[in-house]
């Protein structure tokens, strides 16, 4: 990395290591002072957000996949790490934007439907969670939480024999 600082591949292996080591604090103060040298990184500022989503600090996360995408516009897990922050947040509707945003950049995934279809789920509005759990599993069978969700919605419209189908 100091060879190379902009050597992405260094840079995640290396928050890898950080993670595993349980230094995410640690992690942060490093990265900063690779910041400070090269200000554009967009993997530096990345391992910044992701570690401070780890630590629970979620606006200084979103902060920082802002920066990832100011530099890199369609940097599209740094839309969905946003979005999850914004999600742990409880800004739900944010959240639901910024998954959103990640199909600008990407195709779409079991995933980011399935915590667009949470979000729906924490707003009350059972008809789109459903929607969007059900573009999950359609994407990937086998994602299970997506499944549960099902269940959990049909449960709440009191469609219960119809829940237990997708529970069990």
């Amino acid at each position: 990395i100091m060879k190379n600082p902009s050597n992405e591949l260094a840079l995640f292996e290396l928050a890898w290591c950080f993670e595993e080591a349980g230094l995410m604090r640690e992690s942060i103060a490093y990265y900063n002072q690779l910041i400070d040298e090269n200000p554009y990184s967009v993997g530096v500022w990345y391992n910044i957000g992701v570690a401070y989503n780890k630590l629970n600090e979620y606006e200084e996360a979103i902060n920082a996949f802002d920066f990832c995408i100011a530099i890199e516009e369609g940097f599209s897990s740094a839309y969905f790490n946003k979005a999850n922050a914004l999600a742990n947040l409880e800004r739900y509707q944010e959240a639901i934007e910024v998954y959103r945003q990640t199909f600008e950049h990407e195709e779409p995934d079991g995933y980011t439907h399935y915590y667009m279809g949470e979000c729906y789920e924490k707003l009350e509005n059972t008809k789109m969670a459903l929607h969007h759990y059900q573009k999950a599993v359609k994407i990937d069978p086998e994602l299970s939480p997506a499944w549960l969700g099902i269940g959990v919605i049909h449960d709440l419209n009191e469609s219960y024999m119809e829940s237990l189908f997708f529970i069990m």
